[in-house]
């Protein structure tokens, strides 16, 4: 029955919220689910990689072990995740206070389409351009 209210109860615009102090005490249907996620200290090693094993999608654990650790080593620490925003910039707060991007997280703007990026323009010419040079 509590499975069936985390996986169907978001179709029926129920929600739900729970607060464990061991993460594996939710089965890991429930928490794949999960729209927020709020970690404090994680007083368990298992507990702990678990949590980086769940959250390495969004960034490499080395670079997610140092957020977390930037967040829960201050008093009363905390990190919030906001698993349903599309933008990993808008994903990681320390306490709703500062949101948390790794620097090295300065992704490449997609050019509009049609159009190619400047370099790849210089360095290969395109399709019509080699029929016209005969190669």
């Amino acid at each position: 029955m509590q499975h069936q209210l985390y996986v169907r109860g978001r179709h029926a615009m129920g929600s739900v919220i729970t607060s464990v102090q061991k993460v594996v005490t939710v089965a890991p249907l429930i928490r794949t689910q999960a729209t927020h996620s709020f970690t404090f200290r994680l007083r368990s090693y298992q507990d702990l990689q678990i949590w980086l094993d769940e959250n390495s999608p969004f960034y490499d654990k080395k670079t997610l072990l140092n957020m977390y650790h930037i967040c829960v080593d201050k008093p009363f620490g905390i990190m919030y995740i906001h698993l349903s925003s599309q933008d990993r910039a808008e994903m990681f707060w320390y306490k709703f206070e500062a949101r948390l991007v790794p620097s090295e997280d300065v992704a490449p703007k997609p050019a509009p389409l049609g159009q190619r990026p400047e370099a790849l323009q210089q360095d290969n010419p395109t399709e019509e351009d080699a029929m016209l040079s005969g190669a």
